[in-house]
């Protein structure tokens, strides 16, 4: 979903600020980009999202000036690009908005409201009404499982959100969920356990239609995407790091999960015990193993090289990191 920021009869126009709030729990903030309002050499401040305790919705500064040059008349002066997460009530907001001429001048702004409308159509699964059914759409479902009443994720139109709507969902992804595109984001909210536990609720229902056979066969394709073929240790990130690094692994069968940390000359320097994991992908963040670079006294290691040991069940590796102070 793109969002244009628009100016109407503007005069003298070399810059401008603005700070876009939105809803992270509905929009995801993807890119901005500098519109065709001010002169093709106008820098262009990339923004980075800004997160503050007292305000529930992170924000976008965005600002721009011209290198030379003004502006008059209508335009965009930047669009920002949004992923549309779920499909509710949400607000975007315009705040700190001013314009500066070319002596650096500000000039308050008056600012107008608008309403973004939702396209019509009528794609069967499409939660998240992007015009396609994706693997975002099944998570959208899944997070919805429980809710009553009129809800896009009702699919069968039974008043309630349940595991047969979920399978119907896997059935209009159809023959893309044995290729999802697996990027961080997917993998931080679906993993195989997720899957097995859908599949195990599916087949306890002994459905036999044949959209719902599809369906589970679909969830059955995108398990195997998303259990690893073999058991393997990952590079750890970032590397060289200070102090804070994570490590992340693959584990093809459930195993009890161990990690060890060692000094270049073999002293054992920290033990982190993950328990037990079952079969997927630990790669993301919220995933991998963490370290916090500390010994196991709570204490702040040297800089130098270190090794780390990944012990799951019979499989044993170890890689090399470091830690640059």
């Amino acid at each position: 979903m793109n969002i244009n920021l628009n100016i109407i009869d503007g005069k003298n126009v070399a810059g401008f600020q603005a700070v876009v709030w939105y809803d992270y729990e509905t929009l995801t903030y993807l890119k901005s980009a500098k519109g065709d309002y001010l002169p093709a050499d106008a820098h262009f401040v990339v923004p980075v999202v800004a997160e503050y305790e007292y305000y529930p919705y992170p924000n976008v500064p965005i600002t721009a000036t011209a290198l030379d040059g003004v502006s008059n008349g209508n335009g965009t002066l930047a669009t920002l690009t949004f992923e549309v997460d779920d499909v509710i009530d949400s607000k975007i907001t315009l705040s700190n908005v001013y314009i500066v001429d070319r002596a650096g001048v500000r000039w308050e702004v008056e600012i107008e409201g608008a309403d973004v409308t939702e396209p019509a159509h009528d794609v069967v699964g499409d939660i998240n009404r992007d015009g396609v059914v994706s693997i975002h759409d099944l998570i959208l479902v899944s997070k919805r499982l429980g809710l009553r009443g009129e809800n896009r994720a009702d699919i069968n139109s039974d008043s309630i959100v349940d595991i047969a709507d979920l399978v119907l969902a896997a059935n209009a992804l159809g023959a893309d969920a044995a290729a999802p595109s697996l990027n961080p984001q997917i993998l931080e909210q679906l993993t195989a356990a997720d899957i097995k536990g859908w599949l195990n609720q599916a087949r306890q229902l002994a459905l036999t239609d044949s959209a719902y056979l599809r369906g589970i066969t679909v969830l059955e394709q995108l398990l195997v995407t998303l259990i690893p073929k073999q058991t393997a240790l990952l590079a750890n990130y970032p590397n060289p790091f200070n102090p804070e690094t994570w490590i992340p692994y693959h584990l093809s069968k459930d195993a009890d999960v161990t990690l060890h940390i060692y000094a270049v000359n073999g002293t054992l320097v920290r033990t982190l015990t993950l328990g037990h994991q079952p079969a997927g992908m630990y790669q993301n963040r919220s995933r991998a193993a963490y370290w916090n670079g500390r010994n196991a006294f709570g204490e702040p290691v040297a800089s130098g090289v270190y090794f780390y040991t990944l012990t799951a069940g019979d499989f044993t590796a170890t890689r090399k990191m470091l830690i640059r102070k």
